[in-house]
């Protein structure tokens, strides 16, 4: 008989050739929805299916591990949508072995994530500045274009040297000057303008996010104020190609094409992760993601190296070798994440498996500016120990499961 295994609880067995998916779910106590009774109806037993070698479980998923996409599905997909990877739990049978997830979504008793955030003794410099200007009327012969008086009025009125607009405030600069008194709020980051709102605009939001192993937690702030606006969290969906970092390196190692695989599923979820914090964010006014000027992650080195889109392999294997430690600082839509004026600054990593949440850690807590000695401890999936003074400091790392340790 066919052997399912669902993630991320790990349960699953043998079942006859042909159960389907809800019922073997249902046999081994799997949290899956279910509210129409198995007629295709309500969409909630939805899972995902991802073909691949699954070395964890010694599982090698074929297509065509579940039955073909039938016409309750087809007139289900067209009346509601569904993602491509999905199918409905009570259509798909089970024909061969196979590993499905079971998304958060689909979970009758859904995670709730959160990590809770002290801000006391930050000091705020926010890299965002903003500023109201009015342009002077445009007159029939003026050789002057709109990011010409922009940028003279930023240096006249306050002082600020700009040297060019943003492409897309570009795309907004003369919209947002059209009305009588042709005032408008620009953003500025560095000598650029990045964004620019119709009239007058005192509140600009960042967030940042800490992509863990199992949860991905993020906070919405306004980076004028500190304000926290919202918080909120959910499973990291690529707990179905493996629950540890190592059994998803040896998925990518198996599976060509394995990498980007991941990298969607992660910034999938930062996208999800990104609408839910402006919809739910404590605020006069609703807050869209174009709203969002300024995107911080923090992560281990395999969940920074997939959420750049760099191949993690190398971080499987001794020694460890690091892509890159540095910091990147990039345009949101270079990580296709949702803000379309958000530039996302990746922290920097440490070593081959300290990452940039410990570098963030160190940063908020401060041991290298202190003169008695500190002990950092993270637990979570993988484990992360920094003991140190202003003097120096050591890092370790090591999965917090079974497995031998992994030192940097």
């Amino acid at each position: 008989m066919p052997r399912v295994v669902f993630t991320p609880s790990g349960l699953g067995g043998e079942v006859p050739t042909g159960t389907t998916v809800l019922q073997a779910a249902r046999d081994f106590g799997v949290d899956l929805d279910s509210v129409c009774g198995g007629r295709g109806i309500c969409g909630r037993c939805q899972i995902a299916f991802e073909p691949g070698q699954y070395s964890k479980w010694a599982i090698d998923s074929s297509a065509t591990a579940l039955s073909q996409w039938g016409d309750t599905e087809d007139a289900y997909e067209q009346r509601r949508g569904m993602k491509p990877d999905r199918r409905l739990g009570c259509c798909a049978q089970v024909c061969a072995d196979v590993v499905l997830d079971v998304p958060p979504e689909s979970q009758v008793h859904r995670p709730v994530v959160r990590k809770s955030l002290d801000l006391s003794d930050v000091v705020l410099d926010p890299a965002i500045s903003l500023s109201y200007i009015e342009l002077p009327p445009s007159v029939l012969g003026d050789a002057e274009s709109m990011s010409d008086l922009v940028i003279a009025e930023l240096l006249a009125e306050f002082g600020r040297s700009v040297t060019h607009l943003s492409l897309e405030a570009l795309q907004e600069v003369h919209k947002a000057f059209a009305g009588q008194d042709r005032a408008a709020t620009v953003a500025v980051r560095g000598d650029t303008v990045v964004a620019v709102w119709p009239g007058y605009t005192d509140r600009v939001f960042g967030i940042a996010v800490d992509i863990g192993s199992t949860t991905i937690a993020g906070h919405l702030c306004d980076l004028l104020t500190g304000e926290i606006l919202s918080s909120a969290g959910r499973m990291n969906p690529q707990i179905r190609f493996g629950e540890d970092l190592m059994s998803r390196v040896s998925y990518v190692m198996m599976n060509p094409g394995g990498d980007r695989n991941l990298t969607a599923a992660v910034r999938d979820a930062l996208n999800e992760l990104i609408a839910e914090l402006c919809r739910d964010a404590v605020t006069e006014s609703t807050v869209s993601p174009d709203d969002v000027l300024e995107i911080v992650l923090v992560g281990n080195p395999i969940m920074h190296h997939i959420v750049a889109g760099i191949d993690p392999t190398p971080l499987g294997q001794a020694p460890f070798t690091l892509a890159t430690a540095e910091a990147m600082s990039v345009p949101a839509s270079a990580f296709e994440l949702a803000g379309r004026h958000a530039q996302v600054y990746l922290a920097p990593c440490i070593a081959g498996h300290v990452g940039a949440d410990t570098a963030a850690v160190i940063l908020s807590e401060g041991p290298h500016r202190s003169p008695t000695m500190q002990l950092l401890v993270d637990v979570g999936t993988n484990a992360e120990i920094v003991v140190g003074n202003a003097q120096r400091q050591f890092a370790a790392s090591s999965p917090t499961g079974p497995r031998s340790k992994v030192l940097s």
